[in-house]
């Protein structure tokens, strides 16, 4: 499904002519319906090796490959058609409007697309009955629990029926009870046919993952 080769990720630092390597030359293959964690102290690069796959900063060196097809970052145009199609991003902070509904922030990528019809209401109410979420979203999301939260925010990620969801720290604010909850989500998804790729420091999404990475200076390592 997506395919990263020989990645490397720069940034200026505050001294001229130096720069800091984040990403050095890393490989990684995505396969349809797998779960992938990626592990790494924090700093290490893992929210930036997401914000490369999913075309929200462009690579220094190397290429992205989706389906086969090379992404140029030409006015961002084509990774920006991938992400807002194929591609659900939940982020660590959640990222929630907190003074609108669930189903407000739910219908939001939808909304970006500009339609919203029979079709795809009917769609993200499965997903709102499959969360367990149907009964809270009319409530504001400031109202809500951690743990329902995340869930509005897998929902979101949801929306646009993505092919590839992209997780950061999905379990690293949530007890232990919400956090079994939503490694069984994101396992249900895997077995879906949708494709996760998690950053994280918690067991829990390892011990669910089929491949496991350690993101150490730079270098992307297996681990499982």
């Amino acid at each position: 499904m997506l395919n990263l080769i020989n990645i490397s990720k720069n940034f200026k630092s505050g001294r001229p002519g130096r720069k800091i390597t984040i990403l050095d030359s890393v490989n990684l293959f995505i396969e349809k319906g797998k779960i992938i964690s990626v592990k790494g102290v924090s700093g290490a690069g893992k929210t930036t090796l997401l914000n490369v796959v999913s075309g929200l900063i462009r690579p220094s060196r190397g290429s992205v490959y989706w389906k086969g097809r090379k992404l140029i970052y030409l006015f961002d145009i084509m990774p920006s058609r991938i992400r807002n199609s194929s591609i659900g991003y939940i982020f660590q902070t959640m990222r929630l409007i907190p003074e609108e509904t669930a189903i407000s922030n739910i219908l939001l990528p939808l909304r970006i697309k500009g339609w919203i019809g029979k079709r795809e209401k009917d769609y993200i109410e499965s997903i709102l009955k499959g969360l367990d979420i149907w009964d809270i979203r009319r409530m504001k999301t400031s109202l809500l629990s951690g743990g329902q939260k995340q869930k509005v925010a897998i929902a979101r990620a949801l929306a646009n029926r993505p092919e590839l969801i992209l997780a950061d720290e999905p379990t690293a604010n949530l007890d232990k009870d919400n956090a079994l909850e939503v490694c069984r989500i994101l396992k249900g998804l895997s077995a879906s046919g949708i494709a996760v790729l998690a950053v994280t420091h918690q067991e829990d999404i390892e011990n669910i993952s089929d491949s496991v990475y350690l993101l150490e200076k730079g270098k992307l390592g297996v681990m499982k």
